[in-house]
């Protein structure tokens, strides 16, 4: 019975995972992972070129650390600066309450 319920779990944790979309990529050509630069703005950008490419964000929080960290927060991802240029970007992701499963 421990294994049902464990396998179900599983199961709805890997369906969970792949609806949830990821920024990357797989190209089926050459089987690497790419993130869509698009969408997001991408390491080594600017703050200019990111304020004319994705436009103000929502909210800018001051610089904290050393070396200085910046995040900049739009409405669905957030780009955190080393001193002005892009060292990450990362998409908020719906969260999906898990469903409890129950099998007797």
């Amino acid at each position: 019975m421990h294994i049902k319920i464990f396998k179900c779990s599983a199961l709805l944790i890997s369906l969970m995972i792949s609806a949830l979309g990821f920024a990357q990529t797989v190209d089926s050509a050459s089987n690497q992972v790419t993130e869509e630069a698009s969408e997001l703005p991408h390491a080594g950008m600017s703050m200019p070129q990111v304020d004319s490419l994705f436009g103000e964000p929502a909210e800018k929080l001051g610089s904290i650390g050393n070396p200085p960290i910046t995040t900049w927060r739009y409405a669905d991802f957030n780009v955190y600066f080393e001193r002005q240029q892009v060292v990450h970007s990362v998409r908020f992701v719906p969260y999906v309450r898990p469903m409890q499963i129950i099998v007797e």
